[in-house]
């Protein structure tokens, strides 16, 4: 099986910066071996068998998902093209031997009327892919006569010491997103709303700038945070950038990197369906779609997004008094865009 999988000049596997790494850990990223796989051919991009090789080919013996979806994400350089992409050993589907391998072609500006390279494929034991968990946080895969161990991070689902609560809220569940931000995820049970909150106990997070109205902006995100004098001090995810929704990249927000490994012991299921009732009856534990299974998992996204940072600026201005309450205008707590 190892002689089918292609031969990559150069790759680089970027992982999501970890929310609390080592003292004195660092990574680097080497242009170098870049250019070097731009110059090569590598994998069929069009064939998500070849490139599913050519990835976990390239794979270390053991490695550490820190995104708590369980999402392990990874960029490839080959044939003038980098392809972004992730492997997903997901809660519910690894245990039946399954996992979901997917990517797209990074583009350096996004064109909506323009089609660009996309790939989803889950791999199992009829392709020749052999998944074994380890307990609940672990497990291991062979292909092609290579065998990694993938180590699920651990998250702590003790509920925030301190004053992080405004009244009617609840503690669901803490995550991690690809972007190494940690959040908790609150539920407003009176309004009905979600709403997402840098994690306190997490002391490097990213250098920030001062917007104005309370607003702070990530250098390395794009995140905008509202911090919330009312309950702490705490750093309310506001907004994040358009152009990081259009491209699908690490920055989207964490809408997507829900505590699945923890789903029975937070009951997101029960949190979900009062939010919004139109899903009671149609999502499994963990907050995916039963009765449509192409439309994926219930998005939660109670923040913004912009094209450029004044927007938020201006957006929370006019909701003066009321800023907490301005993110969960939309039905069911969600907002899609700023009002311009």
């Amino acid at each position: 099986m190892r002689a089918v999988i292609p031969r990559v000049l150069a790759m680089v596997l970027a992982m999501p910066v970890v929310a609390e790494p080592p003292v004195g850990k660092v990574s680097v990223t080497w242009n170098g071996p870049m250019i070097e796989g731009w110059q090569g051919e590598g994998p069929d991009p069009e064939d998500p068998v070849a490139v599913f090789g050519a990835v976990f080919g390239a794979l270390p013996d053991e490695v550490t998902v820190y995104p708590t979806e369980n999402y392990y994400y990874w960029e490839l350089q080959a044939g003038g093209r980098t392809l972004r992409g992730n492997l997903r050993l997901a809660s519910g589907r690894r245990e039946r031997g399954e996992l979901c391998f997917g990517y797209a072609e990074g583009v350096a500006r996004w064109d909506e009327e323009r089609e660009v390279l996309t790939k989803s494929r889950w791999f199992g034991a009829g392709d020749g892919v052999e998944v074994k968990c380890e307990g609940a946080m672990a497990c291991v895969v062979r292909y092609g006569g290579k065998t990694v161990r993938f180590r699920f991070g651990e998250v702590s689902q003790d509920a925030p010491e301190g004053r992080w609560l405004r009244e009617g809220e609840r503690f669901v569940e803490r995550t991690c997103d690809e972007s190494g931000v940690r959040f908790l995820l609150i539920c407003d049970r009176v309004r009905r709303a979600f709403v997402w909150v840098v994690d306190p106990a997490v002391k490097r997070v990213e250098v920030c700038d001062p917007l104005g109205e309370g607003l702070e902006i990530g250098r390395r995100t794009g995140f905008v945070y509202f911090r919330d004098e009312k309950a702490g001090g705490r750093r309310v995810l506001a907004a994040v950038s358009d152009e990081s929704v259009r491209r699908n990249d690490w920055h989207d927000g964490p809408f997507d990197q829900l505590a699945d490994n923890y789903a029975d012991q937070s009951g997101i299921r029960g949190y979900l369906e009062l939010v919004m009732p139109s899903v009671r009856g149609k999502i499994d534990r963990f907050g995916n779609f039963t009765d449509d299974l192409e439309r994926g998992r219930v998005a939660i996204v109670p923040y913004g997004r912009y094209g450029e940072p004044e927007e938020v600026v201006r957006w929370l201005r006019a909701a003066r008094g009321r800023e907490l309450e301005a993110l969960h205008e939309a039905q069911g707590g969600l907002i899609e865009e700023l009002p311009r």
